[in-house]
C-alpha cells in the first residue's frame, strides 16, 4: 500500500490509499478519545465536474470582462470628437495673431490696445463669411461661416484695496508708503469705484474659481458687458479707459465669451486671462474649454451616433452594477483576506471612478436642462451666460474616463495569463531573471 497526497484543485489535505489498483478512501486517524471518523474524499468523477465548472465560470468571467471593456472603449471613442480640438485651436489662433500676440500684453494700456485691435475685430469683423452667415440666420452674432457667439463678451476684473504703511522697517520707518498688495481673500476689494462709483462689485452664481499664476480668483468681480456691434464695443472700451476701469489696483482681467458651432453642435467656453502681479510680473493665458451637445443632454442632437453613445453608457453602468454586486459578495465571503489582493483594490478603483463619472454626467444633464442654454441669448444677443461650470464638469468626466480606460486595459493582463501561449511567455520571461 502506498499513500499519495492529491494536491490538484487545491485539495492538498485529502489522502487516498491505493490498494490492489483500486482507489479507496483513506481513514484519517483522529486522536480525540472518541473513536475514528471517516474523511470524505472527492471521487475522480466529482473532481472532473468541479474542474469543468471552475473553468466554465472562469471563461464566463473573462467573456463578461471583455464585453464590458469593449462597450466602455467603444463608448469613449464614440464620445470623442476631433472637431472639439479643432474648434479650440481655431479660436485660439484668432485670439493670438502674429501681428499682436497676447504675450505683448504687459500692462493695462497694452491690454486696452489688444482688446480694441484684436478681440473686437476678431469677434465682430464684417467679412464675407460673416455676411453669408448673417443671411442664413439673423440670430446670434457670427464670427465666421460656421461659428456664432452665444451672447456677448464680458469683462471681469479682480481688484485689491490700497494698503497703508507698506514701508519696510526699520530702514524706511520714517517714511509712509502705500501700495497695492498681492491678490488674496483679505486684500480683495469689493468697494465701488470710478465716476460716481459707477463700477460696482457683483457675484456670478454660475461661475467657478480660477487658479492662475499668481493667485486663485473667485467667480465674483467688477463686470462690464460689451455690445455685439464693433463700433459700439470700441466706444465702450475707450470710455472704460478714460474712466479708469482698469488701473494699478487691477490684479486680474477675464475676457469671457462663448462660441457655438451650429454645424456639429459644439460649444467653446473661452476666457482670456491676464494677471498683473504686485511685483510687476504679467501672465497671459487663453483658456478654452469645449463640449458637445451629448454632454448636456441625453441623445445630444438626436443623431444615430448620439443615441449609440448614450446606450453604450447605459450598458457600461449595467456592467458596473453587476461587478459591484459580485465584489460585495466576494467581500462578504472572504473579508479577512479580500483587501490583500491587489486586483480587488484595482476593481474598486475602477468602479468608483466609473460611478463618479456617471454621477457627474447625470448632474450635468440636469443642470444644463434646467438652465435652457442659449434661450436668453436668442432674445437678447447682448446678454451673457457663464458656461464655465459645464465645460469644467465635461472636462473632468473626460479625464476620469481616460484614466479609467488605462486601468481597465492594464487589467487585461489578469485574464490573459490564463491563455496557454501568454502563460508560457510569462513563465519564460520570469525564469530569465
Amino acid at each position: 500500500m502506498a499513500l499519495e497526497d492529491d494536491k490538484k484543485g487545491g485539495h492538498n489535505n485529502q489522502l487516498v490509499l491505493k490498494q490492489g489498483g483500486e482507489l479507496q478512501p483513506y481513514q484519517n486517524l483522529q486522536d480525540d478519545h472518541e473513536g475514528l471518523s471517516n474523511a470524505s474524499v472527492e471521487t475522480p468523477e466529482t473532481k472532473m465536474e468541479r474542474i469543468k465548472g471552475d473553468n466554465l465560470s472562469m471563461c464566463a468571467g473573462i467573456t463578461q470582462f471583455f464585453l464590458f471593456i469593449t462597450c466602455f472603449s467603444t463608448a469613449m471613442i464614440v464620445n470623442q470628437s476631433v472637431a472639439t480640438s479643432r474648434l479650440g485651436d481655431h479660436i485660439r489662433g484668432k485670439l493670438n495673431p502674429s501681428f499682436f500676440p497676447v504675450s505683448l500684453v504687459t500692462d493695462v494700456d497694452t491690454l486696452y490696445d489688444y482688446l480694441e485691435e484684436v478681440v473686437v475685430p476678431t469677434l465682430y469683423e464684417n467679412t464675407t463669411d460673416v455676411t453669408m452667415a448673417s443671411q442664413l440666420s439673423g440670430y446670434l452674432q457670427p464670427i465666421d461661416i460656421s461659428n456664432r457667439m452665444l451672447g456677448t463678451v464680458r469683462l471681469r476684473q479682480a481688484r485689491v484695496s490700497l494698503k497703508e504703511n507698506c514701508q519696510v522697517t526699520p530702514l524706511f520707518e520714517k517714511f509712509t508708503v502705500s501700495c497695492y498688495p498681492n491678490y488674496a481673500g483679505d486684500t480683495a476689494s469689493q468697494a465701488p469705484f470710478g465716476p460716481e462709483d459707477k463700477f460696482a462689485h457683483s457675484v456670478d452664481e454660475r461661475g467657478i474659481p480660477y487658479t492662475g499664476t499668481f493667485a486663485t480668483y473667485g467667480s465674483e468681480g467688477f463686470m462690464q458687458l460689451l455690445a455685439t456691434n464693433a463700433t459700439i464695443a470700441i466706444d465702450q472700451l475707450r470710455t472704460l479707459k478714460s474712466e479708469g476701469f482698469m488701473d494699478a489696483a487691477t490684479r486680474a482681467v477675464f475676457v469671457e465669451f462663448n462660441i457655438w458651432n451650429s454645424n456639429v453642435g459644439l460649444y467653446a467656453v473661452a476666457a482670456l486671462v491676464v494677471e498683473f502681479g504686485a511685483s510687476g510680473g504679467v501672465s497671459q493665458k487663453i483658456e478654452i474649454g469645449t463640449m458637445t451637445q451629448r454632454v448636456l443632454n441625453a441623445g445630444g442632437l438626436g443623431g444615430t451616433w448620439d443615441w449609440v453613445a448614450f446606450v453604450l453608457l447605459l450598458f457600461v453602468m449595467f456592467f458596473v452594477i453587476q461587478f459591484l454586486l459580485e465584489e460585495c459578495q466576494e467581500l462578504y465571503k472572504s473579508w479577512q483576506t479580500y483587501f490583500f489582493d491587489a486586483w480587488n483594490l484595482l476593481d474598486w478603483v475602477n468602479m468608483i471612478l466609473l460611478l463618479v463619472g456617471f454621477t457627474l454626467r447625470v448632474l450635468l444633464f440636469v443642470d444644463a436642462g434646467n438652465a435652457n442654454i442659449g434661450m436668453q441669448q436668442l432674445s437678447n444677443s447682448d446678454s451673457f451666460e457663464n458656461l464655465s461650470a459645464y465645460a469644467s464638469s465635461s472636462t473632468t468626466v473626460r479625464v476620469l474616463n481616460a484614466f479609467n480606460c488605462v486601468l481597465l486595459w492594464g487589467k487585461v493582463s489578469k485574464y490573459l495569463r490564463h491563455l496557454p501561449l501568454v502563460k508560457n511567455l510569462i513563465q519564460t520571461v520570469w525564469s530569465a531573471f
